[in-house]
């Protein structure tokens, strides 16, 4: 994957519509994590900062760290 498209996945991410969409697309188009553990992660997200969606790339990112311990 190009660093061009993984920018674009990643703006995609940060548009979704809650916290749960962010992190679940965040974690398939970036990080390459399967369907099952997204939905868990972004499950783990939503219990750990509520449903506010992320404004900013650092706060998703911060976010994903924080749940999955991906870098």
């Amino acid at each position: 994957m190009t660093n061009q498209n993984n920018t674009a996945l990643r703006d995609i991410a940060l548009l979704a519509p809650n916290l749960w969409g962010q992190v679940y697309l965040l974690c398939r188009g970036t990080h390459g994590i399967d369907h099952e553990y997204s939905m868990a992660l972004a499950d783990d997200a939503m219990r750990a900062f509520g449903e506010d969606r992320c404004e900013t790339h650092d706060d998703l990112d911060f976010v994903i760290v924080e749940i999955a311990r991906v870098d």
